[in-house]
């Protein structure tokens, strides 16, 4: 190697060789390029991803080594990411504008987990970030393709964190950089101990060109059997951060405090450097407790105004009483002095007392008045806070993930938008089985993804129950693109044979259903059944039947135990293509259903009843219709349980087209 070599060597300093690092990509100290974007690596000993960590520093290379462009911080157009397979870091610099900058790696080792958990690192020596590396960027790169800064995310760090070995799960995708497939990214988190619960999954899209609220509904978590599934759909084309925090309901509580009350720091990083060669330290700067007192703050500032107007409210009071009292006296003075002076006229003696009851009338009608308008003040100091809240939790108020850490964060791409819009907002937990679920021996046949993407208009759901356990299920379908909740219950046959249970579901139009499924056993009188298993369609087309939708017949609560429709399935009879009774309506219908443990099966019409006749597990019979189309409105079918009871019940009700 010649001198010039030598000295033309990127910078290295001793903690470079301390701990043992080596450079991967570019040796010399001043790099020249051309690209939009420059990845410089470096390199580290096998396992040492265990116990260091990286950051870099990003200025100008001017006077005053500017660390800001157009007021946003440099560090913005950079980003790092460890490739554990690989040993090495990779450092991203995207130039704000052609010049030259100046780029220092710096290193340090690792705190313990107790470290870690401390929101405030020790100032010790140990904790501070050493400068390994130095180099000079000069970026001939034309203005025009200049990239813009990399996602707002909390830090410029890509990939796993350190808290993501705190909790049981691994990412499946170990790519920090993802591409979108048609606007929709799809990340899985396994368990890596089958027998622990998997964490709370929760993730937040970041991107500099939209705003909070146009990255809100985008995010569907679910959890399948083994597995914490994100499906991210990117509303616009354009470059993204998702930040992946975890929440372990058994040990960190099950709030996502969290998710309310939004973070406002951007960074985590705070990067001041005095630029000198010889510069070693560099301080991380931590913000997770501005957060909690700007909250107090903020309730402070509350307390304060409600005392005052309290105050000011009993101020007023006292001077009402006390001019009532002035005034009383005064005319008491006056009455008294008239009295003593026309002792004769006993009517002034009554004008007094009169007065008096005035005075305690005027008294009890400003306290209401004051009442009311306190009452008043306090609405208006609600909605006011509400509203304040509302539209500053995406601006201002912090991480407040309290109870949440950050295990992972990923950058996504994409070259168009989603097609997907209107996905609802769903608590935590919705999706999938309840605690009821399996305790009542429920199983999943036909979907164990709690999310379906139906393309038909139609749809069957299949679940299983235990054959010694035999239950009632319900069903209720909403309609639910953009929150909406429009009962779509009418469009659910519910079929049952011997311990399978289907629902059969038409969409009346195209979006996002919730199916949400309730069950108690048989024999249980309770009414209201709780909730077991909730089901998020999404049907990209909806259901027609000769140009109409068609419902199912109404179903009641006999129905519900065992009994099975083969027809008719149309819940319209004698419907045409026009929304109206059919020219030429059959003369009769043929029906045919099964009804375990019934004695007797009739269809009635007006006042016509037609017995069914037992075939097999099955009754069937044909109706005769031809006096009743265009004068009756409905068709039920009824079922008597036993030889002697006259009272049969109704199992299903048709509606006639007229």
């Amino acid at each position: 190697m010649t001198t010039q070599e030598f000295e033309s060597l990127a910078l290295v300093k001793s903690a470079f060789f301390k701990y043992n690092l080596s450079l991967l990509s570019y040796r010399n100290a001043v790099i020249v390029f051309t690209d939009p974007e420059i990845r410089i690596v470096v390199g580290f000993p096998p396992g040492s991803e265990n116990f260091l960590s990286f950051t870099l520093g990003l200025t100008f290379d001017d006077q005053d080594f500017t660390e800001h462009y157009n007021s946003v911080p440099l560090i913005r157009y950079a980003r790092q990411e460890v490739l554990e397979k690989e040993s090495c870091v990779a450092f991203y610099v995207r130039p704000p504008r052609p010049g030259a900058y100046k780029l220092l790696i710096y290193a340090k080792h690792k705190q313990g987990e107790t470290a870690i958990a401390s929101s405030d690192p020790p100032e010790s020596t140990e904790n501070l970030y050493g400068a390994v590396c130095e180099y000079r960027l000069m970026a001939r790169v034309s203005h025009n393709v200049c990239l813009p800064p990399f996602p707002p995310c909390q830090t410029g760090n890509y990939g796993q964190t350190e808290m993501a070995k705190r909790f049981n799960i691994r990412a499946v995708c170990r790519e920090p950089a993802v591409r979108a497939i048609q606007g929709t990214v799809e990340l899985r988190f396994a368990s890596t101990d089958p027998n622990r619960p998997l964490p709370r999954l929760m993730g937040q899209l970041k991107c500099a060109l939209l705003s909070a609220e146009a990255l809100d509904h985008c995010i569907l978590q679910r959890t399948l059997s083994t597995e914490s599934a994100l499906l991210i759909f990117l509303p616009e084309a354009g470059e993204y951060g998702l930040e992946v925090y975890a929440n372990d309901p058994a040990r960190d509580g099950s709030s996502y405090f969290a998710v309310r009350i939004q973070k406002y720091f951007k960074k985590h990083f705070l990067h001041h450097h005095h630029h000198h060669h010889h510069h070693h330290h560099h301080h991380h700067h931590h913000h997770h407790h501005h957060h909690l007192i700007i909250i107090i703050i903020i309730i402070i500032i509350i307390i304060i105004i409600i005392i005052i107007i309290i105050i000011i409210i009993i101020i007023i009071i006292i001077i009402i009483i006390n001019l009532i009292v002035i005034i009383n006296v005064i005319t008491n003075n006056i009455n008294h002095h008239h009295h003593h002076h026309h002792h004769h006229h006993h009517h002034h003696h009554h004008h007094h007392h009169h007065h008096h009851n005035q005075s305690i009338v005027i008294i009890i009608i400003i306290i209401i008045i004051i009442i009311i308008i306190i009452i008043i003040i306090i609405i208006i100091f609600f909605f006011f806070f509400f509203f304040f809240f509302s539209s500053l939790k995406h601006k201002f108020l912090a991480p407040c993930l309290i109870m949440s850490s950050q295990i992972w964060q990923y950058l996504l791409t994409s070259d168009r938008a989603s097609p997907v819009r209107g996905l609802p907002s769903l608590p935590p937990a919705y999706l999938g089985p309840g605690p009821k679920f399996s305790e009542l021996g429920l199983s999943t046949v036909s979907h164990s993804d709690p999310f379906i993407r139906a393309d038909t208009g139609e749809l069957c759901v299949h679940l299983a129950f235990q054959q010694n356990l035999p239950l009632k299920l319900m069903a209720q379908l909403l309609f639910a693109t953009n929150d909406a909740s429009e009962d779509c219950s009418h469009m659910i046959l519910q079929q049952t044979r011997m311990n399978q249970v289907y629902f059969l579901l038409r969409f009346p139009r195209t979006g996002f259903f919730k199916l949400q499924l309730y069950a108690l056993p048989e024999n249980d009188r309770n009414d209201s059944l709780p909730g077991v298993y909730n089901y998020l369609i999404e049907a990209s087309e909806c259901h027609r039947l000769r140009g109409q939708v068609m419902p199912f017949p109404q179903q009641f609560a006999h129905w519900r135990r065992g009994c099975y429709l083969e027809t008719p399935t149309e819940g319209i009879l004698g419907l045409e293509a026009n929304g109206r009774l059919s020219s030429q309506p059959p003369d009769s219908l043929p029906f045919s259903v099964s009804i375990p443990n019934a004695f007797a099966v009739a269809v009635v019409v007006g006042d016509e009843w037609t017995q069914l006749d037992p075939k097999g597990d099955r009754w069937e019979g044909s109706i005769p219709m031809k006096g009743h189309w265009g004068i009756e409105r409905k068709l039920a079918v009824c079922a008597s349980y036993a030889a002697n009871d006259v009272n049969y019940s109704t199992l299903l009700e048709y509606s006639l087209a007229l």
